[in-house]
């Protein structure tokens, strides 16, 4: 009696389960769920499965700079990706327009990586959900970055943009081994705004240490000379003026013309008052004086 009690009761729990999963709607999946069903499945074939989570911090991502998209849009986006079964498109449909957005932006940038290198699982764990995004909006530099440096060099681009895709491809990835040694690749993760700026020109000091290393910097240094005028101009606009009048000053008595009136006109300060005529000559005309 007390066992056939026990199999109504478990009998009765289960027609509830089942009517209620009918009902009630399941639990949506989170940013993060889905794009990890999205990159397990796309994993290349006879790839061992790795344990763990492959992103970390994917959930608290920034969504207000997204581009915008109709939902008809995402929803053929992601239907691009392999393996998308009904249960991740439900998963996928119940997600805000804005994390849909997301989910795709980074699947489409984590696809990329994993098609275009070997160890691409183990790439996109040091990217996590901000190198990803940063791979997504500046280049494939990034991903290349990460891979040479290491996860730090997320810092780098987070402070210096775009900037950093021109000094990785000339300097950093051509010479690193000689940055290494010369301790300069760990000052450039630490201060990158010291080597070169927003727009990745380089700065002086880059300048003197990318030489004194024998690595050529083309038109860096006319480059940086004029970006420290720049630099001294908003720091001291009167200052500055000064020195600019300086320069337009010497660059002017560089002309004959110039030296001839300006010592003209200075001459009687270093000269005693005379009556003698030998000065006749030297007044008459300054193309004579300079012929001579």
């Amino acid at each position: 009696m007390a066992r056939s009690n026990v199999n109504r009761i478990t009998v009765c729990f289960a027609l509830v389960a089942l009517v209620l999963g009918g009902i009630l709607p399941a639990r949506a999946g989170s940013v993060g769920e889905i794009l990890e069903s999205l990159m397990k499945a796309g994993r290349r074939t006879g790839k061992a499965a790795s344990e763990g989570k492959i992103l970390r911090h994917v959930e608290d991502l920034p969504v207000t700079h997204l581009p915008k998209q109709s939902e008809a849009e995402i929803l053929r986006r992601f239907e691009r990706f392999e393996n998308v079964d009904d249960t991740l498109r439900r998963e996928f449909r119940e997600l805000p327009l804005q994390k849909r957005i997301l989910v795709v932006e980074l699947g489409e940038a984590s696809k990329k990586i994993m098609s275009s290198h070997q160890n691409g699982e183990e790439i996109i764990r040091k990217l996590d959900g901000e190198g990803l995004w940063q791979a997504r909006t500046y280049g494939d530099f990034v991903a290349d970055g990460v891979q040479l440096v290491g996860p730090e060099y997320k810092d780098v681009v987070r402070k210096t943009g775009s900037g950093a895709a021109e000094f990785f491809s000339k300097y950093l990835k051509p010479h690193y081994k000689e940055l290494a040694a010369a301790g300069l690749v760990s000052a450039y993760v630490v201060a990158p705004e010291r080597f070169h700026d927003a727009a990745g020109h380089l700065t002086e000091s880059a300048t003197r240490e990318l030489t004194r290393l024998g690595i050529e910097v083309g038109g860096a240094a006319s480059r940086g000379f004029w970006n420290g005028i720049r630099s001294k101009v908003d720091e001291s606009p009167v200052f500055s003026l000064f020195g600019i009048v300086a320069i337009l000053t010497c660059l002017a008595l560089t002309l004959p013309r110039v030296r001839w009136h300006l010592f003209r006109a200075i001459r009687p300060l270093f000269t005693a008052p005379t009556t003698d005529s030998s000065n006749a000559e030297f007044r008459s005309s300054p193309t004579r004086r300079f012929e001579e």
